[in-house]
């Protein structure tokens, strides 16, 4: 069959990422569309004719997504589609529908699968989707599109039928990591638009490992089976793509990549080993991080570390479940100093108990700990988390458009018991304006030798700046 993988286009001039474990708009990074690369491998790998658009990162308009699919003719469309973008995606993937007669039109959104209540609604809403997906793309694409080659119901996935939604059989359950074949990246037209504040071309995403079993309160992602690659199959990629795309920046898009640490210290030693002299950066837990991974990451060539720190006040942290103490906060982010990494602070505002004071507590603890960077974001209760439960079971949701529902939205969607949405917005925007007109802060993003690295982070420093002083910004990151 001949199967059209589309990463749709930008939603209100916003790029955003459709990923199993991050599915929404985003303010500044273009990343590849990882999991599709992955879904074409495996199509590739059964026989299947496979094209890929990424509208997203060439900013293309509808339409000329709509003529190129036109122009390949497939059997299939499978592109995800974004929680806080379901209605603009699903809106792309009628006329994609309407373009190429006959078509399937798939899709999938970890959220909504996860809450069968709105799937169904999202089908009901957008009959011209035949399925959508129940669980992880790429380990199912190929049986899905095999079955409809058949003429087979597919496993894995649920569509209307008669006006109700029915599902499939079960799929296997997803195999080894190892077996997967590397990302299709011969499909993307350009790498040249994929970035990160941090990362220039030629840059890339890197799953060593799937799933994360902690509890968070606050996260859409957690509570999923862990499952890894070997470091010697991770270290094999990285060389295949320095090799065939010339890669030089990554992350590793993990949840947790340093859950299994001999694991992980075996992939930053073949990673020195093999002289690639890559440059990336990880996301992990300060309970998950010590000085040796710390030294271990740096010489293989870790620039950028990133910590969920979520608040500074123990009280809240422990309603969240996060699992953290503030002193292993300190620790990570005193390492990360001592040994020259730029550490990357994940703050959330507004989760179950934050009062004033508790913010108060984060904005102390984050000029200790003195990160290179502090994002800022107000909890976002996304349906299928025990925050959402928690605000909805008390009438405090104040709208279920959940356009609105985006970590970066400077809007929030809901109030604490003892903080209105409006206060917490200020209350954001002042921890970001303290951050930000730091010495220290301004002081440490100077480079002596790097003139055009001062030029770029002072006009992204201006920027960002003047948004949160003359107000307007729609999104803050």
């Amino acid at each position: 069959m001949k199967v059209l993988l589309i990463n749709l286009p930008r939603v209100g001039g916003f790029p955003v990422v459709r990923e199993e474990r991050f599915e929404h708009k985003d303010f500044e990074m273009v990343q590849p569309p990882l999991g599709l690369l992955y879904c074409a491998s495996m199509l590739r790998q059964a026989g299947h004719e496979t094209a890929l658009i990424d509208a997203n990162a060439l900013d293309l308009p509808a339409a000329e997504v709509g003529a190129r699919a036109a122009a390949f003719r497939p059997d299939i469309i499978f592109a995800r589609a974004a929680f806080d973008a379901q209605d603009a995606d699903a809106a792309v993937l009628a006329g994609l529908k309407a373009a190429v007669p006959g078509v399937k039109v798939l899709t999938r959104n970890k959220i909504l699968s996860d809450v069968p209540a709105l799937r169904d609604a999202f089908l009901a809403r957008h009959s011209h989707i035949d399925y959508f997906l129940l669980m992880e793309p790429e380990s199912v694409i190929a049986a899905v599109c095999e079955a409809l080659a058949g003429g087979r119901r597919p496993p894995a996935a649920a569509w209307l039928e008669g006006g109700k939604v029915v599902e499939g059989a079960p799929a296997e359950a997803p195999g080894q990591l190892d077996d997967f074949p590397f990302p299709a990246y011969d499909l993307l037209e350009t790498m040249a638009p994929y970035k990160t504040s941090l990362f220039g071309p030629v840059y890339t995403l890197v799953l060593s490992s799937r799933g994360c079993p902690f509890q968070c309160s606050f996260c859409a992602y957690c509570r999923t089976k862990y499952r890894e690659r070997s470091a010697e199959n991770v270290v094999a990629e990285l060389k295949w793509l320095k090799e065939t795309i010339g890669l030089k920046n990554f992350v590793f898009f993990d949840d947790t990549i340093s859950l299994r640490r001999d694991r992980t210290l075996k992939i930053f030693e073949l990673m020195r080993q093999s002289g690639l002299g890559l440059k990336f950066g990880i996301c992990t837990r300060v309970d998950l991080i010590d000085e040796e991974m710390v030294l271990a990451a740096k010489a293989a060539g870790c620039e950028e570390l990133g910590f969920g720190v979520e608040s500074g006040s123990q009280k809240i942290l422990d309603i969240a479940k996060k699992g953290i103490k503030l002193d292993q906060v300190r620790e990570a982010f005193r390492l990360c100093k001592k040994h020259k990494i730029k550490s990357i602070a994940s703050v959330i505002l507004g989760l179950p108990g934050e009062t004033e004071e508790t913010v108060r507590e984060t904005f102390r603890f984050i000029k200790e700990i003195d990160p290179y960077y502090c994002q800022y974001a107000i909890a976002v209760p996304f349906p299928n988390t025990e925050v959402y439960r928690y605000y909805d079971e008390r009438g405090l949701i104040l709208t279920r458009d959940w356009t609105k529902y985006n970590p970066l939205e400077v809007t929030p969607v809901f109030r604490t018991e003892a903080l209105s949405a409006e206060r917490l917005a200020e209350l954001k925007r002042q921890g970001y304006i303290k951050f930000l007109l730091r010495p220290s802060f301004i002081l440490s993003k100077i480079e002596p030798l790097n003139l055009l690295w001062n030029i770029k982070g002072f006009l992204m420093y201006a920027h960002r700046l003047a948004g949160l002083l003359l107000g307007g910004r729609k999104y803050v990151r």
